[in-house]
């Protein structure tokens, strides 16, 4: 899967004028989370490969940082809609991601 994802983005047209690829930390962590965040979404609102890279796409353009995904964290809230196109998904996705951050939501 991480080597489908650099690849994919090498293709995109905003990675071209790029001197440098994807740090393969930043792939690394985009995958295993949208692995965990898979698992815990209906079937129906699951994100597909084709969304994970242009979500890891739109993180790196929001970015400075080599691996938004652990550097980063509201440029990958930012993402997420490229990522998950419900509002409950998301909902569940961004508390998911809080909590395994230690820092939960609170619900209004």
């Amino acid at each position: 899967m991480k080597h489908i994802v650099t690849q994919r983005l090498k293709r995109i047209p905003s990675f071209m004028g790029r001197k440098t690829s994807p740090d393969n930390r930043f792939i690394t962590n985009a995958v295993d989370l949208i692995y965990d965040i898979r698992g815990r979404l209906t079937v129906e609102s699951r994100p597909s490969t084709s969304e994970l890279i242009l979500w890891v796409n739109a993180m790196r353009e929001l970015s400075e940082h080599p691996d938004p995904v652990t550097q980063d964290p509201d440029a990958v809230i930012s993402a997420m809609n490229v990522l998950i196109k419900s509002d409950s998904a998301k909902e569940d996705a961004l508390n998911y991601m809080e909590m395994a951050n230690g820092n939960p939501r609170d619900k209004e």
